[in-house]
């Protein structure tokens, strides 16, 4: 019992040090548009990004609940609300993506960018500022080829693999069963990436 405890003590730790590298990078995660500046695309993004992070605000409190849950009975009702509440704001900052994402494929491509795309490099950009270069790889495969829509694509279907756990949690709370800790695992791995994969795309359209 004794190193479970200590075991569950260290998990938060990590959960509190990442989550807040989460909101230091998704800040500016996919806000800056591509292309030429259109206003209307620019505000869907940043409502999109504002969205991500208060959705992830939610998921810290519950991840907060699921440590505490070690010393005090599980709150299922507030656990509950706040899944809940992490759903509709995730949900919706899809929707923003996926306008925004439409709108890059009307803007962007006829603006012959791709060869920028192409041309930058990646991995020495990843090295020197010290960037995971596994997901900078991932941002790379797109944006070589020029494809910015893809960026924001990829973005909403990482949203929806966070939805899927999100319900999966919904589901469990709803039967009044703790769900498993690796669902949570999950949650704080898919957040993460998501925030990170947004700031390097960020970035790298800065850098161009």
């Amino acid at each position: 019992m004794l190193k479970k405890r200590n075991f569950l003590k260290i998990f938060v730790v990590l959960v509190v040090i990442l989550l807040a590298y989460t909101y230091l990078h998704a800040i500016i995660a996919l806000n800056y548009p591509p292309c030429d500046y259109k206003s209307d695309q620019n505000d869907l993004i940043i409502e999109g990004t504002s969205l991500f992070l208060q959705s992830n605000s939610d998921v810290l409190l519950l991840l907060n609940e699921v440590e505490i849950a070690e010393k005090m009975a599980f709150d299922f009702d507030y656990v509950f609300k706040l899944t809940e509440s992490a759903i509709f704001k995730l949900e919706k900052a899809r929707i923003h993506y996926s306008d925004a994402m439409n709108f890059g494929k009307i803007i962007c491509d006829e603006k012959g960018e791709a060869e920028s795309y192409a041309k930058f490099d990646y991995e020495s950009f990843a090295e020197k500022n010290h960037l995971n270069k596994e997901i900078m790889a991932e941002v790379s495969e797109l944006l070589k080829k020029g494809d910015v829509a893809g960026v924001y694509e990829k973005s909403v279907n990482d949203m929806d693999s966070i939805l899927s756990t999100l319900k999966e949690i919904k589901k469990e709370i709803l039967m009044k069963q703790k769900p498993d800790i690796k669902l949570f695992w999950s949650l704080l791995q898919q957040y993460n990436i998501l925030g990170l994969y947004g700031n390097y795309a960020t970035l790298v359209f800065y850098s161009i």
